[in-house]
């Protein structure tokens, strides 16, 4: 069987960055994007090749095995045949290896692109929220404190309404960013934190002044979480005025304000 010549995969365009001019961005997201109409067909392609040389390989071990039947009489070409099939059987599930390996990399690639897509959405982003100055107008977006945040009401003075902090702004979810810490401390509502409890056990505590829906998301990225807590600053938490302590090796927490009361969702 004749194995046509390999496919090529065209390269991504540049990816969207944080803090480019709001047209370069959508740009480059717009892009990314429509690339994967090209991509995706360039994949397929590429997997169409690995299962023409997988069946050429399964060919050739085919007729190496028939070959060793057919010369059962001599020892030294029974070898000769076992060791082709050999190595057919080989390079047959190199091949396998490789298509799973692609398939992987697609999947990746279409995550991030779900991602640029979901970035490209936001409303008239205007930049770092510190930067700004004056009136502020719906629909307009802001970056501040490693989350996007969409303007829900007209301010007369942006500079008198921080995200987070008040209420004239909701959280955009676009790719997490976690926020790296290794020690005790004041968390900030709506920030999702990367927590290295390798020193050992931490006191974080919560937000003194939550807003209704504030969230604090954790997640462990090193060593042992248990006998760490949560202190309730003020606030009960699942309806009980008593600090979190954590007597478990958990993965993560996921805590919701619901005006009243931090809820633990997860």
């Amino acid at each position: 069987m004749a194995i046509p010549a390999k496919p090529t995969v065209t390269d991504f365009p540049p990816a969207p960055q944080r803090g480019e001019a709001r047209n370069t961005f959508t740009t480059k997201s717009n892009n990314l994007v429509a690339h994967y109409s090209t991509f995706v067909t360039e994949m397929n392609d590429a997997i169409d090749w690995q299962d023409v040389v997988y069946t050429a390989t399964e060919t050739e071990a085919n007729n190496a095995a028939t070959s060793a039947g057919n010369a059962a009489t001599s020892e030294a070409n029974a070898l000769a045949s076992a060791d082709a099939a050999a190595l057919s059987e080989t390079n047959a599930a190199t091949s396998e290896t490789n298509a799973e390996a692609s398939a992987t990399a697609a999947q990746g690639f279409a995550e991030d692109a779900e991602l640029a897509a979901e970035s490209a959405t936001i409303s008239n982003f205007v930049g770092r929220w510190e930067d700004q100055t004056g009136a502020a107008t719906v629909p307009a977006a802001v970056y501040h404190n490693e989350v996007y945040w969409q303007l829900l009401e007209n301010l007369a003075d942006i500079t008198l309404s921080e995200p987070g902090v008040t209420d004239d702004w909701g959280p955009v979810e676009s790719k997490v960013v976690w926020a790296p810490i290794s020690a005790s401390q004041t968390l900030v509502g709506n920030v999702s934190y990367a927590v290295d409890f390798t020193a050992g056990p931490l006191t974080l505590t919560l937000p003194a002044s939550p807003l209704t829906n504030d969230f604090i998301r954790l997640y462990r990225d090193g060593g042992e979480i248990t006998d760490s807590v949560i202190a309730r600053n003020g606030n009960t938490i699942m309806g009980l005025a008593e600090d979190l302590i954590i007597d478990f090796q958990a993965t993560s927490l996921y805590l919701v304000y619901n005006g009243t009361d931090w809820r633990v969702v997860q």
